[in-house]
Parts: C-alpha cells; structure tokens; sequence
C-alpha cells in the first residue's frame, strides 16, 4: 500500500507537463466498457485496459494511476483515483461508472 501511496504522488507531481485531461478517457472507457459488458467484469476489465493502451501514453498519469488502482483493495480504488486525478488537475474530478465499478474491476 505504501508504494501505491508513493505511486499516487508522484502522479500528482506530473501536473505541470499535463495539457489534455486523460482521466476523462479513463472516464469515458469505464462507462463504455461496463455498458458493453455489464455483467462480465473481465470482460469490462480487459476492453476498458484495451482502450487505455490504445488511447493513452504508457507514462500518462491517468494510465499509471490507473494500472496503480488495478492493484489497490477494492474498495478504495475510485477514492485512490479521484484523489490523484484531482491532484494531477488541481481541481476535483468525478466519474460515475467508475465510482460504480471500480470496486469489481481489478487484479
């Protein structure tokens, strides 16, 4: 949990080179992928890393925050990724199908 912690900071400290909101593409890949597959949380779970490797860059802080958050205890995964989205945009950011599903969606 540490490193995760760790993690989550120093994707917030990457603000500064950040021009585009890509936790909204995280947004929008949640909300299409748990449409598309809304009782297969695999499923949802492997077309939302599908979309996300495809659209994001490897370095991007929503993507790493993201492949952090797959780890992190269920329940704590949509606190854990707002707060470095919020921190990341330096405003606070919301999304509700991943508030919904980020619990069932995971490593």
């Amino acid at each position: 949990m540490k490193k995760l912690f760790i993690l989550i900071l120093l994707v917030s400290c990457y603000s500064c080179t950040t021009q585009t909101n890509s936790f909204d593409v995280v947004c929008d890949a949640y909300t299409k992928s748990t449409k598309q597959f809304a009782n297969d949380h695999a499923a949802a779970f492997s077309a939302i890393k599908h979309d996300l490797t495809k659209s994001l860059a490897e370095n991007d802080p929503a993507y790493v925050a993201w492949l952090a958050i797959i780890y992190a205890e269920p329940e704590q995964r949509y606190m854990l990724y707002q707060s470095a989205a919020a921190d990341t945009l330096s405003s606070s950011w919301e999304c509700k199908a991943m508030k919904k599903n980020a619990a069932n969606i995971g490593m």
